[in-house]
Parts: C-alpha cells; structure tokens; sequence
C-alpha cells in the first residue's frame, strides 16, 4: 500500500541518511542495513494497515461507486 511506503520510506531514508553522515559505511553495508529492514518493516506494517483499511471500509459502509446505484437503505421507510 502506499501508505506503507511513504512511512517506511521517510524512516528508513532518514535513518539512511543519518547513518551516513555519522558513521559513513561502505555501499555494501548500506544495502546489508537497509533492504532487509524494509522488507522486515514492511512485511510488519501490511497486516496493521490492511486491518485498519478493512476496519474503516466496514465502519462507513463503503462500496464500489462504479456505475451502480447504492444498496437501498434497509432503515427507510417507503
């Protein structure tokens, strides 16, 4: 989702850049910090996101609104 990337995307930049300006470490150690901790974060957040994402769609009724009606109210009265 491309909420998760921006969110992983600002930490692990941030973090990236901050590494390199304290530490400077070689390319290949950058690549060995930095692709497995955005696999690993993005693989933790997905589930959060995706329940949340579910959570919300159920809680404001939501529904496609492509060329079709909504579903009646089962509330109204005639």
């Amino acid at each position: 989702m491309v909420f998760i990337i921006l969110i992983l995307g600002f930490a692990v930049v941030g973090a990236a850049l901050f590494t390199e300006v304290k530490y400077a470490p070689p390319l290949w150690l950058h690549a060995i910090l930095w692709v497995p901790t955005i696999l690993l974060g993005t693989l933790a957040l997905m589930p959060i996101f995706k329940s949340v994402f579910y959570a919300l769609t159920y809680h404001y009724d939501a529904h496609e609104q492509i060329g079709a009606p909504p579903p009646a109210d089962p509330r109204a009265r005639p």
